[in-house]
């Protein structure tokens, strides 16, 4: 049966111009879509300590890596797991790299890098009206911030690139289990696109199967293809982005997701605006 959610969330007013005053030294051209905070523990007494415990943690991670290592701030790649939860059984995971940046003052912030999708931020959780959580980013802090037993009293969303972006919406629709390697499903949903869009972005997830083949194809507007025939042998999630042209702004486009073969399917299609 689809299962079809819909979330707005709000991203950053007010705070956006605090941190950009107050933290000159994070490389704002570099970043994309990221989670941020203080670090409200975070002080002159214990701030170099804070972040020699950071740097410490961050090398003693397996696939865990340093960046960058100044008296001021740290910056560097924290492996979150992206896996999805279908029909009580986690299917086999992947490695995400977000990078994470603290910095003396306490400021803490997940990110990917500007050419990296928002949908990348996607953990396929069982997601609510308005709650993105669990998300990538979020779960690169919260790895953190258990091992330095701080906290940040609120998590925030910021795309660094565009700086006048206020929402970020997402549909997520998934298929059930297919029940032979030629049986079909598909499913469609209608996206209606603000006029000051910024970013539209995608990922899909199947499970990666032994043996066998299947394919998917999802269509999008009126001029978007993705046609991933015998794909379910390779990586479990697909990322990337819809061209600007995809869909007509103030206008329901339809997007259509359909699957052959024996394994579970689903996408989510992100907004920035």
């Amino acid at each position: 049966m689809k299962q079809l959610i819909f979330l707005k969330l709000i991203l950053i007013l007010l705070p956006t111009l605090l941190f950009a005053e107050e933290s000159p030294r994070f490389p704002k051209e570099e970043a994309g879509i990221s989670a941020y905070g203080k670090i409200s523990e975070v002080n002159e007494s214990n701030n170099i300590e804070t972040l020699n415990t950071a740097l410490g943690f961050i090398e003693s991670i397996d696939g865990g890596r340093v960046l960058e290592n100044k008296d001021s701030h740290i910056i560097g790649q924290v492996p979150v797991k992206n896996s999805v939860k279908h029909d009580g059984e986690e299917h086999p995971v992947v490695l995400l790299r977000p990078r994470i940046y603290i910095d003396i003052d306490g400021w803490m912030v997940a990110y990917f890098e500007k050419n990296e999708e928002t949908s990348r931020m996607f953990q396929w959780g069982d997601y609510a009206q308005n709650i993105f959580s669990p998300n990538i980013l979020k779960e690169a802090l919260k790895k953190i911030l258990e091992e330095l037993e701080m906290s940040i009293e609120e998590v925030n969303y910021y795309h660094f690139q565009y700086p006048e972006a206020s929402r970020i919406s997402v549909v997520i629709d998934k298929l059930p289990s297919l029940t032979s390697p030629r049986s079909e499903e598909k499913n469609n949903f209608s996206v209606t696109v603000p006029e000051n869009i910024k970013e539209a972005s995608y990922t899909v997830f199947y499970k990666k199967r032994i043996g066998g083949s299947c394919l998917y194809t999802v269509k999008a507007g009126e001029n978007f293809e993705l046609d991933e025939s015998g794909r379910c042998q390779g990586e479990p999630f697909k990322y990337g982005f819809y061209p600007q042209e995809t869909f007509k702004k103030k206008s329901p486009q339809s997007v259509v997701i359909e699957g052959i073969g024996a394994a579970p399917l689903g996408m989510g299609t992100v907004l920035i605006y």
